[in-house]
Formats: structure tokens, C-alpha cells, sequence
């Protein structure tokens, strides 16, 4: 169970208090050391005449003041609500630290019996050690998604829980300062209570146990998608071999018959022709000589060689007209 209000100072002033629709409500009661909230007890006695439940609390300033002193400063203005209101520290000037507001929560309790509640934003909660303080103190933590308007406590667009490093937990969340709600024309802090009408009771007359928060909503996160599918590898094209042209011999020229060659040498059938011409010869005269040897007489060689040779030019002649 959880319950919903808001938190108001003389910024406030004009506000219904005693119909406005709020389960709680926080008033500022002092700030520093000698300064009280104008509309503080107006608006808490008629809130409580509406059967509200109330809180007060103290804006710090440690930039100027010991905690002590604030400490004794804001029991002397509130000690007509001891027991029934909410005691908080607003911690928001520099410099803050945990010891400051350590001496001021054991100074307040010790004067009260009554254990303070600390405010805190999410980024301070997180970058200071709040270990001294955390085991006794329970935290009203503060952090808003946006700037935009919030109307009758709409969480819709809160945005995730505060995830801060109180092992306690916190016990209320201030998740807007740009809340609106019927009745009054404003913007208001608008806060979430996680915690029963006994719960906050409890706070108000001492008790130091929290009430479990909400575990931080982790973010979602998206449906795993199956892998896409490894497109098969297109296949390299088999380059298509260029094939050279196999080159065109040129034709070895031809030589025209009768042509005039000058100096060239001579063909082959004119080689054939001069070697026959000679075998005659040969022949005739190898034929001359026998003849001359056979009769004795070698002159006649130079008669029958010639002789015999124009027998075997006139046998060859006769022959070769044959054959064609």
C-alpha cells in the first residue's frame, strides 16, 4: 500500500489545504538559523483539522550555519508537532556532506526522540558515502524524469524508480515538482509514501524502522532476435579465359619463275638440270675412255666422248617425251 501528497511552503499560500486531494502533506517550517515559514501553522492546523497526515521540515543551509544550531533552531519551532508530524532535513546547498547532516539528525533526536527522515536527490544520495548516516536515518529521495506537467498524481510518465545507494531503502519518492491538482491553479511537489497510515505515524512518534521501497525497475530489454540468417556466399564468376589469337604466318613469299633475281642463287630445278648435264658428261667420258683404253689407243677418248655424249642428251630427250 502506498499514499500520495505533496510538500508546500508560503509559495504555496492560498492553497485548500483541507480539500485538496493529498493524503499527506509536508509543510516547510524553518530555514537556516532565525527564519519560519510564514503559512507553516496556518496551513498545518488546517490540514490537521482535515484529518491529513503532516509533516515539517527544515530547510538546511550549511553554507553558513554549524548543524548544531540549525538543529536547535528548527526543534524550538516545531515542538507543538512532535509526535504527530513527519520531521524531515531538506538537504539541497553546498557543501553537503554526511557529517553535517549526521550532527544535525542526532542533535534532533536526541532533543526529540523522534528520528528524522533526510531528503536527498538521487545524484547527492549517490556520490556521498552516507554510511554514517544511513543504518539510523531513513531517506525521502527525489528525482523526476522530466519538466513536464503531472496532473492528479499521474505517475504515467515518472519514469523509472530511483536507484540509489541506501541500504535501507527509501521511503518516499518525490517524483515531480510540476504537479497539478484540482482545486488549485499551482505547480506542486507531488510524492509517493511507500507505506500504510500506520507507517507514517510511526515516523512521526520515532520509529526508525523504513518500510521496504520498490526495487528499482531494471529497463527492458528487447526480445533476443534469432540471428540473421549468413547469406550464402555468391561465387566468384570463373573469369573466362582470354584466349590469344593464334597469329596468322604470314606466307612466305613466292618466287615468280623467269623472275629476274640478280644475284640471287640458283633454283633447285636449274641445280637438277646442271647436275644432269654433268652426269652426261661424266658418263660420256668415262664411257670414251674405256673405249679408247679397250683399242689401245688413248687419243681417241676426245672422239668418242663427245660422241657419246650427244647419244645419251638425244636417249634422255626421246625418254622424257615418252613418259609425258
Amino acid at each position: 500500500m502506498s499514499l500520495v501528497g505533496i510538500d508546500t511552503s508560503k509559495w504555496q499560500a492560498g492553497l485548500p489545504d483541507a480539500t485538496i486531494r493529498a493524503d499527506f502533506i509536508i509543510f516547510k517550517a524553518t530555514e537556516g538559523v532565525g527564519y519560519t515559514d510564514s503559512d507553516c501553522d496556518p496551513s498545518y492546523q488546517e490540514a490537521k483539522a482535515a484529518g491529513k497526515k503532516l509533516g515539517v521540515y527544515h530547510f538546511a543551509r550549511p553554507d553558513g550555519n554549524d548543524p548544531i544550531s540549525e538543529a536547535e533552531w528548527f526543534v524550538s519551532q516545531v515542538r507543538g508537532y512532535i509526535g504527530e508530524a513527519m520531521l524531515v532535513l531538506d538537504l539541497e546547498v553546498e557543501p553537503i556532506t554526511a557529517q553535517w547532516a549526521k550532527q544535525w539528525l542526532d542533535h534532533v533526536y536526541s532533543l526529540t526522540g523522534v528520528r528524522p527522515v533526510i531528503y536527498l536527490n538521487t545524484s547527492t544520495a549517490n556520490r556521498i558515502d552516507w554510511s554514517p548516516v544511513w543504518g539510523d536515518y531513513a531517506l525521502w529521495v527525489a528525482q523526476y524524469r522530466d519538466m513536464d506537467t503531472d496532473y492528479n498524481y499521474d505517475m504515467t510518465y515518472a519514469g523509472s524508480l530511483p536507484d540509489v545507494n541506501w541500504p535501507n531503502g527509501y521511503c518516499m519518492w518525490q517524483w515531480t515538482s510540476r504537479g497539478r491538482l484540482d482545486g488549485y491553479g499551482g505547480d506542486l511537489d507531488c510524492n509517493i509514501f511507500y507505506g500504510t497510515t500506520d507507517d507514517w505515524n510511526a515516523f512521526a512518534r520515532g520509529r526508525r524502522e523504513v518500510p521496504p521501497a520498490p526495487a528499482p525497475t531494471p529497463a527492458a530489454q528487447p526480445e533476443p532476435t534469432a540471428p540473421a540468417p549468413t547469406p550464402e556466399p555468391t561465387p566468384e564468376p570463373t573469369p573466362t579465359p582470354v584466349v590469344e589469337p593464334t597469329p596468322t604466318p604470314e606466307p612466305a613469299p613466292q618466287e615468280t619463275p623467269n623472275e629476274n633475281k640478280g644475284n640471287a642463287m640458283i633454283t633447285k630445278d636449274q641445280a637438277l638440270k646442271i647436275a644432269k648435264t654433268a652426269a652426261y658428261v661424266g658418263i660420256s667420258a668415262l664411257i670414251g675412255y674405256i673405249l679408247s683404253f679397250v683399242q689401245g689407243n688413248v687419243e681417241l677418248f676426245g672422239i668418242y666422248a663427245p660422241i657419246i655424249n650427244v647419244i645419251l642428251v638425244t636417249l634422255k630427250q626421246v625418254f622424257t617425251q615418252e613418259t609425258k
